[in-house]
């Protein structure tokens, strides 16, 4: 048993005595469900949530919760039922849009993404994870354009976004902006190293590498200012 599991034993026999005592409390099996994520044990997550649904059908946060772990075990096709079952229910629960997205995203259906990451980002217009998101889809569909301003909003809200940084620099490369390829793509060289992941700033420094020789310029060239 790992030392989480140890830690939520006393937790995990209190929600467990909750729900003997009252199997058919749809809140207590939800809790326990919770738990059961927390700890990694995703089928047991799954079957509590399957149950609190099971004894309220109009429970939106168990469904979508199923269709979360179902996804984490790569069962797309099985969370995308799952997330349009909660979308039946409530048409405006926002996490079961980006979830979509995401599973469509992983199923390559790109065009469906790109609707529902609109749906979340329309409607949250700080949350940056749904705009690098779109920027990522809009990349893989040759839309270099929509990319890079996806991509300049997610670091408008989250100026030190490695990721993003790094695929606006590719971005920029594809619509043969050169200057600004370079630009982000030292930024995030610069986060990477911040963050210690010397891997990920390794591979942009070989990208600057060839940045630098396709479009014939040099460090010299660019004086940046302080990312914060």
């Amino acid at each position: 048993m790992s030392e989480n599991e140890n830690r939520a034993m006393p937790e995990l026999e209190r929600l467990t005595a909750n729900v003997l005592k009252d199997p058919e409390n749809a809140d207590a099996r939800f809790e326990l469900g919770v738990l059961y994520g927390k700890m990694g044990q995703l089928e047991q997550a799954i079957g509590e949530f399957g149950e609190a649904v099971r004894i309220n059908p109009k429970n939106e946060a168990a469904r979508y919760n199923m269709g979360a772990y179902l996804f984490k075990q790569g069962k797309f096709l099985e969370a995308k039922k799952i997330y349009h079952e909660v979308l039946e229910i409530n048409p405006d629960y926002l996490a079961a849009h980006y979830g979509l997205g995401v599973v469509h995203n992983q199923l390559e259906e790109y065009e469906d993404a790109i609707e529902r990451y609109h749906k979340v980002a329309d409607s949250k217009p700080d949350f940056a994870e749904v705009r690098y998101r779109l920027g990522i889809v809009y990349f893989l569909t040759e839309k270099y354009e929509e990319s890079i301003e996806a991509l300049k909003e997610t670091i408008n809200i989250i100026p030190e976004h490695s990721e993003a940084h790094f695929n606006l620099s590719a971005a920029y490369d594809k619509a043969n902006d050169g200057k600004n390829a370079i630009i982000h793509m030292t930024i995030s060289e610069l986060v990477f190293g911040q963050k210690g992941d010397q891997d990920r700033q390794k591979q942009c420094g070989d990208q600057l590498g060839q940045l630098y020789s396709k479009y014939n310029y040099s460090p010299e060239d660019f004086c940046l200012p302080p990312l914060n």
